[in-house]
């Protein structure tokens, strides 16, 4: 379509009294002149572009496009875009500022007509201002111009005398109350807007006060609804009609290429309902104005009788259309909708009508449309064989309509989306209230249309949905009362079920499981690897227990058993035996042959505990006890609870010990057996506690290690060590200080600096610092481990192998340890006297040892039997209670000198010559 044929678009954002007046108006002047005008509602509920607007401005080339946004409603940034991609199209903007020309009334005139009333006229001095939307430009500006005019008439308001009304009758009445109830001398009201007058006046009619005689309420507003509706306000009229006659003028001229800026409209004061109060203001224009003078000439006051009339006829026609809302919300078919259109159409003037529709379904593509219902003259016709595209090229049936008359394009909407257009054509005095109630009415029955042709769908998807939710619902409970993993019961319902049957005066067995180095299988052969062997123990356990009580998961690698009737200890030990001898069996996980060792602890109801809870506490207390004491399976004991909590008040105090050096360190002396002389020393932590006397390592350093102050003891026992044994070398004495390692500080990336730094501060020979580590220590982390003990054997440190023979190093990763000495543990040589094995293992032992040319010390030697023995198999040195116990660092010289007498004469000759380190002298550090 050519553009000098196509038509204007003017886009109301919203239908109103206010836009039929302008509309009327630019019809007037477009109509003589064979100008279509087609009328575009924006849509409350979208701030999208309606695609009636986009199809417009791509297919059909309008002449122009009107924007009247009275209350911004739409989406400016939206629009703003739309109109970007149409830059040759010329634009006017009505109530707002546009880029290239605008149509507005004086609000600086408007407000100082107000202001001079208010104070000069009514003697008014506690003012009220109600506003619209705070970051309206319109508010914005009257507001502004009201506080200055105000304040030049020597009242001026603070900002606590000013409130929003957010142009809602409602939200004005309630905020103009609570701010009378805030002060009651308030004797005027100044409303920016007919709504916000209207709520205020509702306000101040409630709290007994007589309008306008105490207060005087003011606002703009069309002249025609005010003078007809409202005579009891005092208004600041715009007259709309005439406003949309200047649009038409304005628009003329920019069709012509002339340049329009924005041009202020004249306003006036009209005083409850008089029209001869206030002189009309003088227009102004930020250019020529485009009619050849500053701005049109004001609206005579004299009222026009007819547009009372059809003030009148448009107030029947919105009661009409309200009945006929109703009768088409009780539609069910479009049939159902033509036949009440068709009954109802003509009472609102409507003579050409479309309704179109989204066509919506599994077979049709999306964004497609079809013309669903047209009416013709009040002959209804339906057309379901023209489907379009409805982001594209509208109906070619409304291609001629679009190019005759004047018509209004109504989006039809729902709460989720728009669902089609109703399109009419009648005359404009009557388009505001029958777009508004078509659009309620139609868009209430077409989503009733729809639900209706669903309504077996959406019946079978809720069938669906209430079988899923019961089977979701029954998986939640299912998940919220077992153990993903493993799929037995968790911990919660396990120890529901317990109290259960414990409260019923059932008793039973709980049966604590758990497994030794597993946190080894996750670390060597991954979680999935670990995770399939919790889940064969799982198996395992429950096929054993079966219906004889239930298993459950409590957490990582623990399982609980809890055996109704097994209430008899030793029954209890002897499920628990069975359980110990199914987990130990060997396991064959991804390729993998592991052997799984385990802990159990058994407590019984009701002699141990009387509630499931403290049941598996007693349970894990005695689980401990086995791990503790190196054997499969414990019963509780209340002696293990009183050690318990003993190390727990323990662990509370033992970060103040440190701080308060209450650790002494005692020292038993080592002795060399060939030459029957005092070797050195070894350092024996005490915990010297106020209130317990003198606490052994086995008290508290199995705490030090769980808590991490392992580190900060060995340090405090290292610190002390060398400071005695710098003490002993002034004095003449020579004696190596051999320091324990513990798991921790063995994998210290920062230990060998420290002992450095530690040697070098006491000025002691790195060769008289000996640091023991055990088996088991050093298979924690192997490899880091022997960096660690390579670092310190290159400082000269001397290292050893402490209780040799009870950890698990193979011969040859110990041939790889960087190590000097053996010391094999009490245990063999206390008992090799009476047990032939054990003889065998410490003469084993020795042969070791010299084979890998390392020095070997026996510890326990508590008998001169046992000394003996240990010189004539070739046993290098030896320390124990029968040469001395460990006492502290002032006693050391004596027992030296009173051991070097005793063992003067008492120096055996080995059958086995031992080769012997040869010594350092003592040599000062620099």
């Amino acid at each position: 379509m050519p553009r000098d044929q196509g038509p204007v678009i003017l886009v109301i954002e919203h239908p109103s009294s206010f836009q039929t007046e302008l509309a009327a108006g630019l019809h007037s002047v477009l109509e003589p002149l064979g100008i279509p005008l087609v009328v575009q509602l924006w849509g409350e509920r979208t701030a999208q572009p309606p695609d009636t607007l986009v199809d417009l401005l791509e297919h059909f080339t309008p002449r122009a496009i009107v924007i009247s946004s009275l209350l911004r409603g739409m989406s400016q940034e939206n629009l703003e875009a739309l109109l970007a991609q149409h830059r040759d199209v010329p634009s006017l903007h009505v109530f707002d500022k546009g880029g290239r020309g605008s149509l507005r009334p004086d609000n600086v005139q408007g407000m100082k007509l107000v202001a001079e009333h208010v104070v000069r006229d009514c003697g008014a001095r506690r003012i009220l201002v109600v506003r619209g939307v705070e970051q309206h430009p319109e508010s914005q500006d009257r507001e502004r111009t009201l506080r200055r005019e105000l304040a030049r008439l020597g009242n001026p308001v603070k900002d606590d005398d000013i409130v929003t009304g957010a142009f809602d009758r409602d939200t004005s009445y309630r905020v103009v109350r609570e701010a009378f109830r805030r002060d009651p001398g308030i004797d005027a009201v100044i409303a920016f807007n007919d709504r916000s007058a209207l709520g205020a006046i509702d306000a101040v009619t409630s709290l007994g006060k007589r309008v306008p005689d105490d207060v005087v309420v003011t606002g703009f507003d069309d002249e025609i609804f005010a003078t007809f509706s409202r005579p009891s306000l005092t208004t600041v009229s715009q007259n709309l009609v005439q406003m949309g006659r200047t649009a038409g003028e304005v628009l003329l001229n920019l069709l012509s290429g002339k340049e329009v800026g924005e041009i202020c409209l004249p306003v006036r004061l009209r005083v409850r309902g008089s029209t001869q109060r206030a002189p009309a203001g003088a227009a102004k224009t930020g250019q020529a104005g485009p009619i050849g003078q500053a701005g049109p000439d004001p609206v005579k006051p004299e009222a026009d009788p007819s547009k009372a009339e059809i003030l009148w006829g448009q107030m029947t026609a919105l009661d009409a259309g309200v009945a006929m809302s109703r009768r088409l919300m009780a539609c069910d078919t479009t049939n159902q909708v033509a036949e009440q259109l068709g009954v109802n159409l003509p009472v609102l003037g409507i003579t050409r009508a479309f309704l179109v529709l989204r066509q919506e379904g599994p077979e049709v593509a999306s964004g497609r449309g079809v013309l669903a219902l047209s009416y013709f003259d009040g002959q209804h016709q339906e057309r379901q064989a023209e489907s379009f595209d409805i982001h594209g090229v509208l109906p070619e049936a409304l291609k001629e309509q679009l190019s005759r008359g004047t018509l209004m394009i109504q989006p039809l909407e729902t709460d989720e989306s728009g669902i089609g257009y109703f399109i009419f054509e009648q005359p404009l005095q009557q388009v505001s209230f029958t777009g508004e109630i078509l659009r309620m009415g139609l868009s209430s029955t077409i989503d009733t249309i729809r639900r209706t042709a669903r309504l077996r769908e959406r019946t079978q998807q809720l069938e669906h949905e209430i079988a899923s939710r019961q089977e979701a619902q029954q998986a939640l409970i299912h998940q919220a009362s077992h153990d993903a993993l493993t799929g037995l019961v968790n911990r919660v319902a396990f120890l529901g079920i317990a109290d259960a049957l414990i409260s019923s005066g059932v008793g039973g067995a709980m049966v604590l499981v758990d497994l030794a180095r597993f946190k080894d299988v996750n670390d060597v052969l991954g979680h999935a690897v670990g995770d399939a062997l919790l889940r064969e123990v799982a198996s395992r356990i429950s096929t054993l227990i079966d219906s004889r009580g239930t298993v459950c998961r409590l957490g990582g690698d623990e399982f609980a058993v809890f055996s109704p009737g097994a209430g008899d200890p030793e029954d209890g030990l002897i499920l628990a035996r069975e359980i110990l001898t199914a987990v130990h069996d060997q396991y064959r996980l991804d390729g993998v042959a592991l052997d799984v060792e385990g802990h159990i602890g058994v407590a019984c109801a009701p002699e141990h505990a009387e509630d499931a809870g403290t049941l598996l506490q007693m349970a894990d207390l005695a689980m401990h006890a086995a791990k503790t004491r190196r054997i499969g399976t414990a019963l509780y004991n209340p002696d293990e609870q009183q050690r318990t909590q003993r190390r727990l008040s323990l662990l509370g105090e033992l970060r103040r010990a440190l701080s308060e050096r209450e650790f002494v360190i005692h020292y038993q002396p080592v002795v060399d057996i060939l030459r029957g002389r005092v070797s050195g020393v070894e350092a024996l932590v005490r915990w010297a506690h106020p209130t317990r006397g003198l606490l052994p390592p086995s008290e508290f350093i199995d705490i030090a290690e769980q808590t991490g102050l392992i580190h900060d003891l060995t340090t405090y026992v290292m610190d002390q060590a060398l400071d005695d044994c710098h003490h002993w070398l002034d004095a003449g004495l020579r004696l190596v200080v051999a320091v324990n390692l513990s798991v921790r500080r063995l994998t210290d990336v920062d230990l060998t600096l420290e002992v450095s730094q530690l040697l070098a501060w006491h000025r002691v020979p790195a060769s008289q610092l000996v640091l023991e580590v055990t088996e088991t220590a050093a298979m924690a982390d192997p490899d880091r481990a022997l960096e660690v003990l390579r670092d310190l054997r290159d400082l000269g440190v001397c290292l050893s192998v402490d209780d040799f023979g009870t950890g698990h190093a193979s011969l040859a990763y110990l041939s790889r340890l960087p190590v000097n000495t053996l010391k094999i543990d009490r245990s063999f040589v206390l008992s090799m006297e009476s047990d032939r094995a054990n003889l065998t293992i410490v003469r084993s032992i020795l042969d070791l040892a010299r084979s890998l040319g390392l020095d070997v010390i026996a510890e326990g030697v508590e008998t001169a039997t046992a000394y003996n023995a240990l010189a004539t198999y070739g046993c290098g040195e030896a320390q124990g209670y029968w040469l001395a116990r460990p006492c502290p660092a002032e006693r050391i010289p004596a027992i030296v000198e009173e051991l070097r007498r005793r063992l003067l004469n008492y120096a055996p000759v080995p059958l086995v010559p031992q080769p012997r380190r040869q010594e350092e002298p003592v040599r000062p550090l620099v």
